[in-house]
């Protein structure tokens, strides 16, 4: 197996990140792989997340949001090749609609600060991106692992 990144791959993963509607976040980071056979796609996959794990390990434990989306992006590309068309449909389906999600969140929360007479919080708009991200790195997280991202 033989896994690499041109910079034409990088520059696309770059374009993706600045286009999200996420913003980037300082989280934390539980990754468990235990539950992966080990195969290529554990390979992979450990490959994929080798800078985050480090970032998770260091003193203050802070993960940038916007590295864990890049590295299952890579993650993904490097797998797309095995996965058939339904499935490559199907997850960015889910992707499309975590970000209807998103939309629908900041639409609800606006209206509710509106009836309520008061400003929005930094807490509660951290939240529904929090949620977001976790549900978009979800999609493409493979089975038998676990990655979860918190405050």
């Amino acid at each position: 197996m033989q896994l690499s990144l041109s910079k034409k791959d990088v520059a696309q993963v770059h374009v993706m990140l600045s286009t999200l509607p996420i913003p980037p976040m300082p989280i934390i980071m539980n990754l468990d792989m235990s539950g992966m056979p080990k195969d290529d796609t554990r390979t992979t996959f450990e490959m994929a997340t080798v800078q985050i794990v480090k970032d998770a390990k260091s003193a203050d434990q802070v993960v940038n949001s916007y590295s864990i989306i890049a590295s299952m992006s890579f993650f993904t590309q490097w797998t797309s090749a095995v996965m058939s068309t339904e499935s490559k449909k199907a997850v960015m389906h889910k992707k499309e609609a975590v970000i209807l999600s998103l939309i629908k969140s900041v639409i609800d929360y606006s209206e509710k600060c509106k009836k309520e007479s008061r400003t929005t919080s930094d807490d509660e708009i951290y939240y529904i991106f929090l949620e977001v991200t976790n549900q978009w790195v979800a999609n493409v997280v493979p089975e038998g692992a676990y990655l979860e991202i918190q405050t």
